[in-house]
Formats: structure tokens, sequence, C-alpha cells
């Protein structure tokens, strides 16, 4: 609420040097900018997905989730 409130509710863009690059394979056209998105998001994705596999907290978290009909009372 505290965002929406500074910096108000209108979309903004950013403008990098690799804005209007695209790439060309074979018959098919990559913008660069949503190519670099989509690696970024599939290793953010691997990061996160190592942490849960190998961390004690993301064990934790795992064990939780595979045991939702216990109850804490």
């Amino acid at each position: 609420m505290v965002l929406l409130i500074v910096f108000g509710p209108d979309a903004r863009t950013v403008q990098t040097s690799y804005t209007y690059d695209s790439f060309q394979v074979g018959s098919l056209i990559v913008d660069a900018s949503k190519l670099y998105a989509g690696a970024a998001a599939i290793c953010s994705l691997r990061c996160c997905s190592c942490s849960f596999a190998t961390r004690w907290s993301g064990k934790s978290v795992r064990a939780c989730a595979d045991n939702y009909n216990r109850r804490a009372d």
C-alpha cells in the first residue's frame, strides 16, 4: 500500500541498451529483453529449487507440506 502511494498506480517502463535488440533463429525472431527475462526466471527458479532441496529450512518446508494432515494443537 505504501509503494502504491509513493509511486502511484501507473505502469512504468524501463529503457535499457538492449530494448530494441532481437535475435533471429531461422524464421523465428526473439526479442532480447524477453529472452533475458526468461533466462533470469529460469535461473531464479533453479536457485529456489536447489535451496529447497539442500538447506535445512527448505527441508522443513517440504516436511510440513508433506505432512498436511497433522494438526498443531
